[in-house]
């Protein structure tokens, strides 16, 4: 567990459970295993992860996480003011749910069974097995299969 007020988090290498918290900063983190929760009311978040449980949240900013390494993995990705942007790969397995109430959806990435609904696209990649909820409030969302 690692908590500030005003600043900056960097956690490089974590594993295990990583529980992050920032009022005031950004967060990067990069873990491999266990579950990932990061929260942040001002900053941008930039997580790459291979665990099965991951939840981001910020209350104003962007998030952009990395899930390439992935296999099952469900979790929430959220923010309230800012984009996301979701890179998964080839082995990732979820049931994915992505929304944006007032910005464009863009996936890029393979997405079976899909169904829209109003602003709201859910699908499977790959098999389907976790369940991962992407939502932002005011912004877009892209799920896409390259990084960049």
């Amino acid at each position: 567990d690692v908590e500030t007020h005003n600043g900056a988090i960097t956690a490089t290498g974590a594993q295990g459970n990583v529980q992050l918290v920032s009022h005031n900063g950004a967060i990067a983190v990069d873990s491999s295993q266990g579950s990932l929760a990061a929260e942040t009311h001002n900053g941008r978040i930039t997580a790459t992860y291979a665990g099965d449980d991951v939840r981001l949240l910020t209350h104003n900013g962007p998030i952009t996480a990395n899930l390439i390494a992935c296999g099952r993995v469900s979790g929430d990705v959220t923010t309230h003011n800012g984009r996301i942007e979701v890179v998964v790969g080839p082995k990732t397995s979820t049931r994915l749910s992505a929304r944006s109430d007032s910005g464009g959806l863009s996936i890029r990435a393979p997405l079976d069974g899909t169904r829209v609904s109003g602003r709201e696209v859910v699908g499977n990649i790959g098999a389907g097995e976790g369940r991962l909820e992407v939502t932002t409030h005011n912004g877009g969302v892209t799920i896409t299969d390259k990084p960049g």
